[in-house]
């Protein structure tokens, strides 16, 4: 983070501010918001830009985070909310997508399902990126475990983070009269 940022915090003052998260994590953001019920005219449009901005991708990345966070496995951020939503045993999670001054686009990610990187394939929880767009201070800045993690002894990189493995599998192939592989035709869709 110093090395990255230049302090062992992140201060940023920030124009539009997008929080997406797990149901659990609602309580936190009821105590400030009070008896207050409107949404702010500008939240309509902090909520598209947002849309836009991480529904868009590079044909070319221009660096590493585009790279990561812009390519085919980009996060599908909506169904991970319905998930949580659905299914009240989801591991929490909580992002946060900064626009402000001087960086214009810092992620903030809180995952403990997948980890907050899941294209690194890093059992870390906890992470800020800076998507300058191959910039000199594009990167990620901060990947770690929870603190809860530490504080128990069981922060390890060899956790496994896969949602499934597979175990067993069959391939069917039959090879036709003309010498091509011919798929059987599945009579279960």
């Amino acid at each position: 983070m110093v090395r990255r940022a230049g302090s062992p915090t992140a201060e940023e003052d920030f124009s539009e501010v997008v929080f997406r998260f797990s149901p659990d994590q609602f309580p936190q953001f009821a105590a400030t918001l009070g008896s207050r019920a409107e949404t702010p005219g500008e939240a309509a449009s902090a909520f598209q830009h947002w849309k836009d901005k991480l529904r868009h991708r590079h044909e070319v990345p221009e660096g590493l985070t585009q790279d990561l966070l812009e390519s085919e496995t980009i996060d599908n951020v909506d169904a991970d909310l319905l998930a949580a939503i659905y299914n009240p045993k989801h591991p929490p999670f909580f992002n946060a997508y900064m626009h402000g001054t001087p960086h214009k686009d810092l992620r903030f990610f809180l995952r403990t399902r997948v980890g907050a990187i899941p294209q690194l394939d890093s059992p870390e929880e906890v992470a800020l990126i800076n998507c300058s767009g191959g910039g000199m201070e594009d990167g990620i800045w901060y990947s770690q475990h929870l603190k809860s993690e530490f504080a128990a002894r069981t922060a390890s990189s060899q956790e496994d983070r896969r949602l499934f493995a597979t175990r067993r599998y069959n391939i069917e192939t039959v090879i036709g009269k003309n010498d091509h592989l011919f798929r059987p035709r599945d009579d279960h869709v």
